[in-house]
């Protein structure tokens, strides 16, 4: 995934002479997801590849291709388990759904972050043990 995503989103941003940290900002998102994203660390939520692509003035299907022809013209729900691990392995989270989780620190300081749904599907079943 790293290789796809890198190759397509950060040298479109870079073509468009914008900074990471800006990107970031027009997207409503951390520089910190959004170098994850670049960098093929985690996959790009849908509704974010879609912000991504306005932002940069191009479109989705060519940020991303090899998601986005494997996403075709289904929907989220209709998507085999084993559809949405190739789609997201090629760069883009299917699922539509924003995921924030917060966190009270032992200090009592509040940690608010956005997490895909990968990885809000094992917290919440490491929750229910």
């Amino acid at each position: 995934m790293a290789n796809i995503v890198r190759q397509h989103v950060a040298s479109a941003r870079k073509a468009r002479g914008i900074k990471q940290k800006e990107l970031a900002t027009r997207i409503a998102m951390s520089q910190e997801r959004l170098a994850c994203i670049e960098g093929g660390a985690i996959a790009c939520p849908l509704l974010t590849a879609l912000k991504i692509a306005e932002a940069l003035d191009r479109e989705v299907r060519l940020l991303f291709p090899a998601a986005i022809k494997l996403l075709g013209d289904r929907r989220h729900d209709d998507l085999s388990e084993a559809a949405q691990t190739e789609i997201y392995q090629a760069g883009i989270d299917a699922d539509i759904r924003e995921w924030r989780v917060s966190a009270v620190l032992s200090g009592g300081q509040v940690v608010m972050r956005e997490i895909g749904s990968r990885d809000m599907r094992r917290l919440f079943s490491a929750m229910q043990r």
